[in-house]
């Protein structure tokens, strides 16, 4: 009897040691676009939405969805372009229904959405944007879009820059199913409130794959007893399960006593990180720069020149290739716009402009504005409690005055929303003016790791093979950065990973890892003590 109970003991512990839950890493996703909901299909209004449609919808079979299905009834469902809808999973593809993502966006507060769907762009659409910014567009509810752009007015149409991560939903709630469907020998099953993704269910010993875009066929018992309680089990993607109880009635809700278990690793946190380096002298590395990370090319700070007085317009655009214009007035201006409202001294601590100009300039007090949109005349006029700057002006060896003006965003207490701003310059008319530096000074230093939003498993990816000293001899390495290696399942006990993100069996030499060990000692201490309770 003593031994029958030390090698339950030594189950119980070796099975804690060995089979811990799995956490999979939740990286930071950047330079993604959130569009609103109610611009699909619209006239005109944002770049993908008004020329595209819902592909997909995960609940439209649900009974009364708007109120069982948690992401519906609270009104944070978000729509992924279809190529990004479907995961690769052990070999096969499955939709993303239920799984959940946090958004952090220009107003900084974390927005959760469920993923309840996929879109496509319309047939025929040759606009070249939609085509552009469709692969990194994601649709959200208009009460989430609200709240990524911090509640502001005059945002119909617009865009948002937004940061994503998959995560475990906010709220906890149980899987429930329901069957949607029945013939004589099949039923067709569908899951909702998972809050991740169900790749594969279990039914009467079987194992069933995602058939569909959030469901299962299952055959019906013959003969069919519809007052016999059946079980069924639901596996996540990370290997996690729970079980829900059910009956073959049709439309009838049937709800598991529990939650899957946490699933993402959250200990980074995301932020939205702007483009800092609006114009950079080539060669010139100055203090206070700051290095990017962004590589959207239409969340941009864009420069124009204003020579009537500094009015709004007319307005010339300048490039970072020909920065350069000549004053027709005593006063013109200088602006540097971005497509979105921020909360600029949230993200930014000072921000410098240095120019050149064969004759020196005095600076007006820069002008701050708040614009949806890209009609200038819709600015709404910001003011920061006291905006605090300085400036410089120095001649340089080929005569030309160089002028530097920074101005103190902490200081200034801007907290608000803004995103063009304009100096204007008193100077001589016929003065050549060149924009030599126009940069900000990011707040934070980059501490979370961030990934292409491209990257996902392929078919036959096993495993993560992130520091995998094992070649394969058939297929080339998967060569992803630090921290980016999609989760694509782990390997059985004896399997390690290969480079190239298959399971293959363990080699074993002199050295041998913590868990070799620790079995080990374990064994050896059940051998001790089955020796000691026989004596």
């Amino acid at each position: 009897m003593c031994v029958l109970r030390f090698t339950l003991l030594f189950l119980l512990i070796y099975n804690s040691v060995l089979c811990q839950a799995i956490v999979a890493e939740s990286p930071c996703f950047i330079d993604i676009h959130a569009e609103n909901y109610d611009d699909v299909g619209s006239v005109d209004r944002g770049l993908v939405a008004h020329n595209a449609h819902i592909h997909d919808r995960c609940y439209d079979k649900v009974p009364d969805a708007s109120k069982n299905v948690m992401g519906l009834s609270s009104q944070t469902t978000c729509y992924v372009p279809h190529y990004l809808f479907y995961k690769v999973h052990e070999s096969s593809y499955v939709s993303r229904c239920g799984q959940c993502v946090e958004l952090k966006g220009p107003s900084l507060k974390i927005a959760h959405c469920v993923v309840s769907g996929s879109y496509m762009i319309n047939e025929g659409v040759t606009d070249l944007n939609t085509i552009k910014y469709y692969n990194n567009t994601i649709i959200v509810e208009n009460s989430l879009f609200m709240m990524l752009s911090g509640f502001l007015e005059k945002n119909e149409g617009t865009v948002l820059p937004v940061v994503f991560r998959m995560v475990d939903c906010l709220y906890k709630t149980n899987p429930s199913l329901v069957i949607t469907e029945q013939t004589a020998t099949e039923s067709q099953i569908v899951l909702f409130n998972t809050n991740i993704i169900v790749p594969h269910i279990m039914f009467n010993n079987t194992i069933y794959h995602n058939r569909f875009v959030a469901g299962f066929t299952i055959p019906r018992p013959q003969p069919l007893n519809t007052t016999e309680v059946y079980k069924m089990k639901l596996f996540s993607n990370v290997g996690t399960s729970v079980i829900i109880n059910f009956k073959f009635i049709k439309s009838e809700i049937y709800t598991s006593t529990t939650t899957f278990p946490i699933s993402f690793d959250e200990s980074t946190k995301c932020y939205l990180r702007p483009e800092a380096n609006v114009i950079i002298e080539k060669g010139v590395l100055l203090k206070n720069m700051t290095e990017d990370i962004t590589r959207d090319d239409y969340f941009m700070w864009a420069m124009a020149f204003h020579p009537d007085r500094g009015n709004l317009y007319p307005n010339i655009p300048l490039t970072k290739e020909n920065p350069t214009f000549t004053y027709t007035d005593v006063i013109g201006g200088f602006s540097i716009r971005f497509p979105a409202p921020l909360r600029i001294s949230e993200h930014f601590v000072f921000v410098t402009l240095i120019t050149e100009s064969t004759k020196p300039v005095s600076p007006y007090y820069p002008n701050v504005y708040s614009l949806n949109g890209d009609n200038l005349n819709d600015s709404d006029h910001f003011f920061c409690q006291s905006l605090m700057f300085e400036h410089d002006t120095q001649m340089t060896a080929s005569g030309l005055y160089r002028f530097t003006f920074r101005i103190n965003l902490v200081l200034s207490k801007c907290h608000g929303f803004s995103n063009f701003y304009i100096l204007n310059f008193l100077t001589q008319i016929g003065n050549t003016m060149t924009i030599k530096d126009v940069f900000w000074t990011t707040k934070y230093n980059m501490n979370f790791t961030y990934c292409e939003y491209t990257y996902s498993c392929s078919v036959g990816d096993e495993c993560d093979p992130t520091d995998s000293k094992i070649d394969s001899d058939t297929l080339p390495p998967k060569n992803y950065s630090k921290g980016c290696a999609p989760y694509c399942g782990v390997c059985q006990m004896g399997y390690e990973c290969n480079k190239a993100a298959r399971c293959v069996p363990k080699t074993f030499h002199n050295t041998r890892n913590t868990s070799d060990k620790v079995f080990c000692l374990l064994m050896l201490l059940i051998i001790v003590i089955f020796v000691y309770f026989m004596n």
